[in-house]
């Protein structure tokens, strides 16, 4: 009874996030700029915009990330934007130095500390940073495809590039902490209990005193392995499998892709 539906055309890779501001809203993109918003009680699309009004042009929408009392967008062509509120998308791409011809960047995630205080990660060693009044390049040991980026709580920032190699550090000091040797990379990184969690289609890990190792999770919550999100004290992870959550150390399954009627509380211990 606590469901309802929508079909929406023409929305290619379909993100999901979260828009705090001006009110709770479930939040739809996909890569060409199209948006649906649901939630306190309306329902409406808006775009966003392929063009700022000083020539920079917006790449493919790749991530949706809530940060503070705000949901970014983060994408190619060293895409930013920031939703103030009903059609009111915000670009930080025209304070980013764009890509030069022939270099491969752009950003697949973003995550903050704070509003201000930003990290946006992908192409061929694309790292930038933030500070509440400017953007600048992060020089990174690395220039490996970045994927995933997580400021986590212990004040470090990790990046999870291909093959799963993991760096750890924050402005230009950075250094690697994993030798990755996946087939796919992580798509999600997010700091939940203390530690940060990694998932791919093929698993969940964790990353804790510079160790990655496979987290400790229910046979039933690994085959849900796909993306994560934490907010609020929950740990959500879904994938083509089905979906769990973790909450107060333990684990629920939501549903499972061959049984949608699966509903369990899980102990890990």
């Amino acid at each position: 009874n606590q469901w309802s539906a929508a079909n929406l055309t023409r929305f290619n890779g379909m993100l999901i996030g979260m828009s705090p501001t001006p009110k709770p809203q479930l939040v739809v993109a996909g890569v060409r700029g199209g948006v649906y918003v649901t939630g306190s009680g309306e329902s409406y699309m808006e775009t966003i915009a392929s063009h700022h009004e000083r020539g920079h042009a917006r790449g493919a929408i790749l991530k949706l990330k809530t940060i503070g009392a705000h949901l970014y967008a983060c994408g190619n062509a060293r895409t930013v934007g920031t939703r103030k509120g009903k059609e009111d998308w915000y670009t930080h791409s025209v304070a980013i130095t764009p890509e030069r011809e022939g270099e491969s960047g752009g950003f697949d995630d973003i995550d903050g500390f704070s509003e201000g205080d930003l990290y946006a990660a992908g192409g061929d060693g694309d790292v930038w940073h933030f500070d509440g009044e400017r953007w600048q390049k992060c020089t990174i040991p690395t220039e490996l495809w970045i994927n995933t980026v997580c400021c986590g709580g212990d004040g470090n920032v990790y990046l999870g590039g291909l093959h799963g190699h993991v760096f750890k550090g924050r402005g230009n000091q950075w250094r690697q902490i994993h030798q990755g040797a996946m087939t796919i990379p992580f798509r999600d990184m997010v700091w939940y209990e203390g530690v940060v969690w990694c998932a791919s289609d093929y698993g969940i890990w964790t990353i804790a005193n510079d160790q990655l190792i496979e987290a400790d999770v229910p046979s039933a919550v690994k085959i849900c392995a796909g993306n994560l999100s934490a907010r609020d004290g929950i740990l959500l992870v879904a994938g083509h499998g089905g979906a769990a959550f973790r909450e107060d150390g333990k684990w629920k399954v939501i549903f499972h892709s061959g049984d949608m009627s699966a509903a369990a509380t899980l102990n890990p211990d």
